[in-house]
């Protein structure tokens, strides 16, 4: 009787084993790492892709110079790891960039002239010129996925540690000096320098890719997805001035000035590339 009781606890045992490791086998993927690699176009979108009219950059204003990010391109590097065959955990480098907008005549708001006393000036050119706004990161997250015969189809956020770079910017103005009974009594040329500035940030990605399987090791995907973060940066202006007299005389004198800003930095990615399965 104790023998027969044994064997049916024995029975039940491992019957209970083979549906858990059925269970197992059916929740968890038979490919767990995938490296990918992937680049396309970058979008800039809100704040990132207009100039902030509140600090208009009239010279000695100390406000931010650099113009808006026009579109531009970017790419990833990532990895996944499967540990169920719905969900995973990514990791990603990335990098973007954007060339930086001239600025209108509307937003540049420069004066183009001014008296009183006598005296005066009047602009005769004003122009702006900046590089290119640029992005590195590194983070990680989590994805959810599902499959369908040869297409998979995930939706991934991630969150990391961001380099922000803004972009070397100059403005040039020039005109002349004027005094009442005398003409014109002098030329000028201001230039206004803002140097590239590096800000370090929290960053955050929220994306969704569609997979295709070209054989057992490679898939070829696109994707679509979203980088959000918000940069400060702090510097210095430096302000270059040279009148040249029509006495013959030249004056130059330099100052700097303190810069601070806060720049919102979204853009839309849309991206194709390869995966490889590892195992």
């Amino acid at each position: 009787m104790k023998k027969t009781f044994f064997l049916f606890i024995l029975l039940n045992l491992f019957q209970h084993f083979s549906f858990a490791q059925k269970d197992s086998l059916q929740n968890n993927p038979k490919y767990k790492m995938i490296i990918s690699l992937s680049g396309g176009t970058a979008i800039p979108e809100g704040a990132f892709g207009k100039f902030e009219s509140q600090n208009a950059p009239y010279i000695y204003t100390g406000g931010n110079i650099a113009g808006a990010a026009a579109i531009g391109y970017y790419g990833k590097f990532d990895f996944s790891y499967l540990f169920h065959k719905n969900f995973g955990l990514t990791a990603m480098l990335c990098s973007s960039v954007n060339s930086s907008k001239d600025l209108t005549t509307n937003e540049s708001k420069s004066p183009q002239q001014s008296s009183g006393g006598g005296a005066g000036f009047k602009v005769t050119s004003y122009k702006q010129d900046s590089k290119e706004w640029r992005t590195n990161g590194a983070l990680i997250g989590i994805y959810a996925q599902t499959n369908y015969q040869s297409l998979s189809f995930d939706i991934r956020f991630s969150v990391g540690a961001q380099q922000v770079i803004s972009p070397e910017a100059h403005l040039y103005e020039e005109g002349y000096l004027w005094h009442t009974g005398q003409g014109i009594t002098g030329y000028y040329s201001h230039v206004e320098t803002q140097p590239y500035l590096i800000s370090y940030n929290v960053a955050a990605n929220l994306g969704m890719n569609i997979s295709y399987n070209i054989s057992k090791k490679l898939k070829v995907r696109i994707g679509i997805e979203n980088y959000f973060s918000q940069a400060q940066f702090e510097g210095e202006l430096t302000y270059t001035t040279v009148t040249n007299n029509t006495n013959g005389s030249t004056e130059y004198s330099e100052s700097k000035q303190g810069l601070y800003f806060v720049k919102k930095v979204l853009f839309l990615g849309l991206n194709a590339g390869i995966s490889y399965v590892i195992k």
